[in-house]
């Protein structure tokens, strides 16, 4: 009788309890999606780069594999193909430039988990490890972290546009901010 008794119990607690949904989205959706997003082969992105204080007009473009990069008046940062340079320090970038503003931020290689409501995608090299997040399915930070020297750069992917891609992206490096916002994309 008690053993009846202490099985009906059970059973109205786990039918009362509350129902726990996925935290998470499926991995497997958010990394095709991320994985196949469009960058076009030639393109030129007109934008402003700030820094503190200061804006400067920047240009990036891309035609037949071949890269131009300019900013206005920058003396203190400069970009580069794969890399932002702040203060004479150079930093290697996550992914080229048009993949983090056009949104491929996966290569295939990554590994997912998930923690609370984030999605993580982890991607461990030698040198370099490299972590995507994902909160409910939309892109959040891309880390690329040292493992020698334990230094990271992390990308902010912040206001993502209909057409296709970002308009706002802030780079952090050892506590210096810059941020890249996009107004144009001619392709």
């Amino acid at each position: 009788m008690k053993a009846l008794l202490l099985l009906l119990l059970l059973a109205t607690l786990f039918s009362c309890a509350p129902k726990v949904e996925r935290a998470c989205p499926p991995a497997r959706e958010v990394a095709l999606k991320y994985r196949e997003r469009y960058v076009p082969s030639n393109f030129r992105i007109y934008g402003l780069l700030e820094y503190g204080p200061l804006k400067f007009p920047m240009m990036l473009a891309k035609y037949d594999n071949f890269y131009t990069v300019k900013v206005a008046r920058a003396g203190d940062v400069e970009m580069k193909r794969n890399r932002v340079c702040v203060r004479g320090k150079c930093y290697l970038l996550p992914a080229p430039p048009e993949d983090l503003i056009f949104g491929r931020l996966l290569n295939g290689r990554e590994y997912s988990f998930c923690r609370g409501r984030t999605l993580y995608f982890r991607d461990r090299g030698k040198v370099y490890e490299r972590v995507v997040s994902f909160l409910n399915g939309k892109p959040l930070e891309v880390s690329l972290i040292n493992l020698r020297t334990n230094r990271s750069v992390r990308v902010l992917l912040k206001k993502e546009d209909k057409r296709g891609f970002f308009r706002e992206i802030i780079f952090i490096f050892e506590g210096t901010e810059v941020k890249l916002i996009v107004e144009e994309v001619e392709t």
